[in-house]
């Protein structure tokens, strides 16, 4: 006899189904092997971080938040921070919302009687001070599961 213990990861590749996004699961569908997945991943795309909607079928973090980090990472590096003060063609402004996808920041103005105007413009249409390059952030534990 010859017992083997299968991984909750392993056993929805064997049993297959439909992930959150109406496609097969990644792991029974199209990866020959598990990729390193962390809570990281999830917070550069910006998703809420509820172990409900960043878990796959098998509870562990989804398999597919390691195939657009890369991008994520990149585009973070482009944007300025929410909470931010920037300029704009219209005058100061602060960061409310970052859209990665789009490039675009939605920033918040002044309306000048006590109120904010909400505007978006293209990443490249806004004066921020970026991180220099030879300026690292602080690490981060890594929250693999």
């Amino acid at each position: 006899i010859e017992l083997r213990q299968v991984g909750t990861r392993d056993e929805t590749k064997y049993l297959g189904g439909l992930a959150p996004c109406g496609r097969i699961c990644c792991c029974a569908g199209n990866m020959p092997e598990f990729k390193k997945v962390s809570v990281k991943m999830a917070k550069n795309q910006g998703l809420s971080l509820n172990p409900g909607k960043i878990s796959g079928l098998c509870g562990r973090l989804m398999c597919c938040l390691s195939y657009e980090n890369d991008y994520y990472v990149e585009a973070g590096k482009k944007m300025p921070k929410i909470g931010a003060e920037v300029g704009t063609p219209e005058g100061r402004a602060i960061v409310a919302a970052v859209n990665m996808l789009r490039m675009e920041v939605k920033v918040k103005m002044d309306d000048r009687n006590g109120g904010w105007i909400y505007k978006d413009y293209p990443v490249q249409d806004i004066r921020f001070k970026k991180p220099a390059q030879n300026e690292k952030p602080e690490p981060e534990p890594d929250d693999e599961e």
